[in-house]
């Protein structure tokens, strides 16, 4: 328990809470602290606070339901680790299949459930190799994506790897299920930018964006088995980009139709990421999206 100084009157509460709870070692942004505040994680004088209150002034301060991202630290997960297949380890690498519907990484610090859980539970290093929250975590999939996630054991082997990503170094390949027309061949190149909380969008202002598109199956119903190479990596890029060709990925709730009767899960897999020096780590699609195509496959 803390209090806020009698100086904190009139001050916005979450601002006077980032200068209470925060040091310049382990600073608490004021972000951080206002979804606290609306979670209910911090109490002051026993009730919960709207962020945008004043302080009075010396209110009781509980803290006992928050933990600041400066100092989280990503617990082990070994029972999702168990359900989790290892595609390669060595002492400085481990690359994890993700399944689908699992986060690659918790959005707060108490999150379990998430792949970086059980990439700590296989490698306890990787809970250091970079910043909290995040580790030796070099890259993203989303929840509904499966497939190759990459994590380094150490910070160098981090840091190293994220200058590969940002420089468009290493390439990501994706085998996607979707629905519409698209040529056999197909290239987008639409800058990627934000285009609300959930969503990004395809224009003017955006970020250089490059997605080469192979069609390698054509299904009734407009259905059709997809590879999309890219090395720009941009936040949901294959996802954006198959729809603004007009081939929306089958159950993509943000950029497709919705709810896909023919699969529960988001028809994406991450197949493959090369590294820049050409060593190569695939995932296998399987479960749901697996068995979904192989009935296409086998429909007359």
């Amino acid at each position: 328990m803390r209090n806020l100084p009698t100086d904190a009157r009139g001050q916005r509460l979450d601002r006077a809470l980032s200068a209470l709870l925060g040091t310049p070692d382990a600073p608490v942004s004021v972000r951080e602290i206002r979804a606290a505040l609306k979670r209910g994680e911090l109490l002051l004088d026993g009730r919960v606070r709207a962020p945008g209150d004043r302080a009075r002034g010396g209110e009781a301060v509980d803290t006992s339901a928050f933990v600041a991202r400066s100092v989280a630290v990503v617990p082990p997960d070994p029972e999702l680790l168990a359900q989790v297949p290892v595609l390669f380890e060595d002492p400085h690498l481990l690359v994890l299949d993700k399944p689908s519907g699992v986060p690659t990484q918790p959005l707060r610090p108490g999150e379990g459930g998430t792949l970086l859980g059980a990439a700590v539970a296989r490698a306890p290093a990787i809970a250091a190799a970079g910043p909290p929250l995040e580790g030796g975590l070099v890259h993203r999939l989303d929840v509904g994506t499966s497939g190759v996630v990459v994590f380094a054991k150490n910070a160098a082997q981090r840091m190293h790897l994220r200058d590969d990503f940002n420089h468009h170094r290493i390439e990501k390949r994706y085998l996607a299920l979707a629905r519409g027309t698209l040529p056999d061949a197909a290239v987008a190149e639409g800058p990627i930018g934000p285009g609300g909380p959930d969503r990004v969008r395809v224009g003017p202002g955006g970020q250089p964006a490059r997605t080469e598109v192979e069609v390698l199956a054509r299904f009734e119903d407009g259905l059709l088995w997809v590879e999309a190479r890219t090395s720009t990596g941009r936040r949901h890029q294959v996802r954006a980009h198959l729809a603004d060709l007009g081939a929306p990925i089958v159950g993509d709730p943000v950029y497709g139709a919705g709810p896909e009767p023919l699969l529960a899960r988001l028809g994406l897999h991450a197949a493959a990421v090369t590294l820049a020096d050409g060593r190569r780590f695939e995932a296998p699609v399987r479960g749901a999206l697996a068995e979904v195509l192989d009935g296409l496959r086998k429909r007359p």
